[in-house]
């Protein structure tokens, strides 16, 4: 529960928003970064310089690997550097020497890579081939976030490519030590191997790229060596511990060229990964090309791009996530910007398309959300000195050619009604499901949702009468399970609720997997139906404010709400809810000060009290749930206490009606499947000290995109806490409001809750006083208007 008392707080920096600039317009350059958006640095006086990776940091930073070579060098002679620049443009003194790293290479290398990510904490993987004269050299690098320090990472190893995991680890693919056949492997944020992390491909792949998804798999653009000059192309997925995984075409690898281009010849693979989950697979063979979506499952259709002659399908391709593509040629000095059926997209710069001022060597979309283009001048001969040249474009708007596949929806609130109980056979077999193992719940056509239409459904799912301590996942039917969890048990004979978000999955299923042996129980609160603009159904979200709470007199009489007691909460017209316009309303309910063993009830205020339960609490015990509840006619809610508790509501947000104004803010963009985009865990072996802050970025995420998302639809869970305490969610560009999310009444807990959180500056923050570790798991969000 909140407590008010004094505490210096830790604040822990996991993810900061850029800082605070002026946007340019769509595909111009960016204000304020080097001159007119373009940055010019020799690094080394006489020598040339070339790029090969740009990336920015979590604090906006802009990190640039590559490579330099001087006169009478040779051609495989390459010093391989990594360099940080401020937003501005100038080096970051706080790096290495004036922002310059010359990674402890003896000069010699392969021009393979080097391909860079960054951590959390600003450390850095470079990956590449570096061998020569320094014998086995490793091709993975681990890089100080000061720059002070270079350490290999996995011994001997050629590295093709690296990228980011939607949970922060950094993902690397290639080879291995001594070991000829490719792998894929994911490293920490200490700079360790994740052991867990399987990362075996088949044993044909020769080499490829990856990409990591919104929707949490790693997938690998590969082409395959089946000898005497004949390759084919295939696409992998990966699960979060590395493993094929097999709900991808059967086997996790997709073949995309059948059969190779008779009498062998040039082939190329492709991936971008799309803003609705699926990859877009671009295929280049002798004859031409050939363009695929591929979905989650591993099912294809023809992509809308034309099947160019082989030999003018030569530009490079960099996906944005959100719906568009920007190509280029190497060489040349054109970027511009298409859909994913070719069609220039005139947002773009004049026309669709910005130049570059030399000539382009690679291009990458940053997390920032701005378009990083970079090359150099001009040269007659390869060593001639070239300084670095890279340019910023901003990235603010963009219109996909088609509507996404994941649409955009509206929330239809219900009356709470039970649609599953094992005690009872209820939606299931009767019988507690076992360990391991899961149930299909029929959700459409049950508990008011409709047989067909609905998107997405909300439901207060319970595990009572546990054998042990577990947890419990809900994903779409049909889906691979995500590695995620929304109901956590501590102990035997536990009875634990949580609000849950998901998309329908096969036939308007949703699949419940329980590590442990318990009976489930799921009551429907409502659900999403796609729509593309409306009055009704529309999130609106606030900075979290306390309407209720009886020890203070907040919203009732300050008293502790008897045994089987009742208590009605006005909740229209209350700053800040409007008098009009509101169909329901999103609450933290929290129970403390429990009298005896029993649960809360929340549901309209003029109605009878349905067969519902919303939380569950023991004698003495704090317990909160989300809670989405549609308004009386009178804009109230009731709540009503089995065992006797003091009651606290904080209001997070609320959903529009039919007499609101019509528009686009607030309407949910459900995931394909649950996605992780915080574990503490991963940062830091030992549990954060109590009364830490965290800030976490949502925007241009693998899972989320760059613009347009007003607040976002998670679970969080704490865990190894060390203390009794609580932990707050809100807008990072607010002050922390006197609300909880989570409580917490002893160390060594784990427990999660929902939320839905406004975001400010790109970013949610988190407060902790139990300490301990946070997770964060995406289940959609809702959009900002723009």
């Amino acid at each position: 529960m909140k407590h008010l008392a004094s505490i210096a707080a830790v604040v822990v920096l996991l993810t900061a928003g850029s800082p605070g600039r002026v946007r340019a317009t769509d595909g111009q350059p960016v204000v304020g970064f080097g001159a007119n958006g373009v940055l010019t640095d020799a690094l080394v006086p006489g020598a040339r310089v070339d790029v090969t990776d740009v990336v920015d940091d979590d604090d906006g930073r802009l990190v640039v690997a590559g490579s330099y070579s001087l006169l009478g060098d040779g051609v495989s002679s390459m010093h391989w550097f990594v360099v940080r620049y401020l937003r501005n443009g100038t080096r970051d003194p706080s790096f290495a020497t004036n922002g310059f790293l010359e990674l402890p290479n003896p000069s010699r290398g392969q021009i393979v890579g080097p391909d860079v990510a960054t951590f959390p904490d600003r450390s850095i993987i470079v990956g590449g081939e570096f061998f020569g004269q320094c014998g086995p050299c490793t091709g993975l690098m681990h890089v100080s976030a000061d720059g002070t320090s270079a350490v290999a990472v996995g011994g001997s190893s050629k590295v093709m490519d690296v990228a980011e995991l939607p949970d922060r680890r950094i993902a690397m693919f290639g080879r291995l030590g001594n070991n000829e056949v490719q792998s894929t492997m994911a490293i920490l944020p200490s700079g360790a191997i994740d052991a867990s992390f399987a990362g075996r491909v088949p044993a044909l792949v020769l080499g490829g790229s990856i990409l990591s998804t919104r929707n949490g798999l790693l997938a690998s653009a590969v082409v395959e060596n089946h000898g005497e000059g004949q390759f084919t192309c295939a696409l992998l997925k990966f699960d979060a511990s590395g493993n094929l995984d097999p709900h991808f075409a059967g086997t996790g690898k997709l073949d995309l060229a059948a059969q190779p281009p008779p009498g062998g010849g040039p082939i190329a693979c492709q991936a971008l990964a799309q803003a609705d989950g699926r990859t877009l697979s671009i295929t280049r063979v002798s004859a031409g090309t050939t363009t695929r979506l591929v979905d989650t499952a591993g099912g294809t259709q023809p992509a809308p791009w034309p099947a160019d002659d082989a030999s003018a399908f030569l530009p490079s391709l960099v996906g944005d996530g959100v719906g568009r593509i920007f190509t280029f040629q190497t060489g040349q000095s054109t970027v511009t910007a298409v859909h994913p059926d070719k069609s220039v997209d005139p947002s773009f710069g004049p026309g669709g398309s910005s130049t570059f001022p030399g000539e382009i060597d690679g291009a990458e979309v940053l997390a920032s959300g701005d378009l990083a283009v970079w090359g150099g001048t001009a040269t007659v001969f390869f060593q001639d000195p070239r300084p670095l040249v890279l340019q910023l474009l901003s990235l603010p708007q963009g219109s996909a050619a088609q509507p996404p596949v994941l649409p955009t929806t509206k929330f239809v609130p219900l009356p709470p009604k039970r649609i599953l109980d094992t005690r009872q056979g209820l939606g299931a077999p009767v019988g507690k499901v076992p360990g391991t193992s899961q149930i299909e719940l029929q959700v459409a056509g049950n508990g008011g949702v409709p047989p067909s239409g609905a998107v997405a459904v909300v439901l207060n799912v319970t595990a009572t009468e546990s054998a042990g301590p577990g947890f419990v996942t809900v994903y779409p039917t049909g889906a691979s399970r995500p590695t995620v969890s929304n109901l956590n048990v501590e102990r035997a004979d536990q009875t634990v609720p949580n609000l849950v978000t998901v998309r329908l999955g096969d036939g308007g299923r949703v699949s419940l997997f329980s590590q442990l042996t318990t009976h489930l129980v799921a009551d429907v609160a409502g659900y999403y139906v796609a729509s593309p603009g409306v009055s009704d159904g529309r999130f609106h979200g606030i900075t979290p404010r306390r309407i209720l709470d009886t020890r203070a007199g907040i919203g009732a009489p300050a008293a502790l709400v008897p045994q089987g007691g009742r208590i009605t909460l006005q909740v229209l017209g209350i700053d800040p809810v409007p008098t009009t316009g509101v169909s329901a309303v999103v609450l933290n309910v929290t129970a403390t000060e429990a009298l005896l063993p029993g649960f809360v009830t929340v549901w309209p205020g003029d109605g009878a009290i349905p067969e519902v339960s919303n939380l569950n609490i023991l004698a003495g015990e704090t317990r909160p749930n989300l809670v989405i509840v549609p308004l009386a006619p009178d804009g109230s809610v009731s709540l009503f206490t089995s065992g006797g508790a003091h009651l606290i509501a904080d209001l997070a947000g609320w959903f529009t009606d039919a007499s609101a104004p019509a528009g686009t803010t607030g309407l949910f963009v459900p995931l394909n499947e649950p996605t992780r985009i915080l574990d503490t865990r991963q940062h830091s072996a030992t549990p954060y000290p109590l009364a830490t802050r965290w800030d976490i970025q949502t925007a241009a995420t693998s899972t989320l995109p760059p613009h347009g998302v007003g607040a976002v639809a998670i679970n969080a869970t704490t865990t190894e806490t060390l203390a009794a305490g609580f932990v707050t969610l809100w807008p990072a560009s607010s002050a922390q409001p006197v609300v909880s999310n989570l409580n917490t009444t002893h160390a060594q807990q784990s427990v999660p809750n929902a939320a839905i959180v406004t975001i400010g500056a790109n970013r949610l923050a988190a407060f902790t006083t139990a300490g301990g570790h946070l997770i964060v798991d995406v289940t959609g969000w809702y959009t900002d208007g723009s």
